[in-house]
């Protein structure tokens, strides 16, 4: 069942690395919400994306890149789920 993922109090680097994610995660949508972004999506493909977000964050950090990591982490951080 397709829900809306609401995300938080997202900041412009996080917004973008989410975007990028979802690119790779088929089912899920970035919307334009109230609060900024939100997702669309089911709840098997929204674990798909903190999975993928989780995987960039770890190459980024890898590769030395702790800006576009700590942009991973907090985008998957603010992944909520609403009711």
């Amino acid at each position: 069942m397709e829900t809306e993922h609401g995300v938080d109090g997202i900041g412009s680097d996080a917004a973008a690395e989410l975007r990028r994610a979802a690119r790779t995660v088929e089912a899920v949508d970035v919307v334009e919400s109230a609060d900024g972004v939100a997702l669309r999506g089911d709840a098997e493909s929204v674990r798909s994306l903190r999975r993928a977000l989780w995987a960039r964050q770890l190459s980024a950090e890898r590769f030395g890149q702790e800006r576009l990591a700590a942009a991973d982490a907090s985008a998957r951080g603010r992944l909520v789920e609403s009711p």
